[in-house]
């Protein structure tokens, strides 16, 4: 995966250019709402009851 070469080191490698430091950032966060609402989906679809 490309995000953890872009880690391990000591950030020699880092991206230089803002908008792929602004694109890696914007794909995590899109990747983790999308996982959150999926959950909050499924948790929806299994119709639990919420506690008062």
């Amino acid at each position: 995966m490309a995000i953890i070469e872009v880690v391990r080191g000591d950030g020699s490698q880092v991206p230089r250019h803002l908008t792929v430091r602004l694109g890696w950032l914007a794909a995590i966060w899109i990747v983790s709402t999308a996982v959150f609402l999926v959950a909050a989906f499924m948790l929806y679809l299994l119709d639990l009851p919420v506690p008062k």
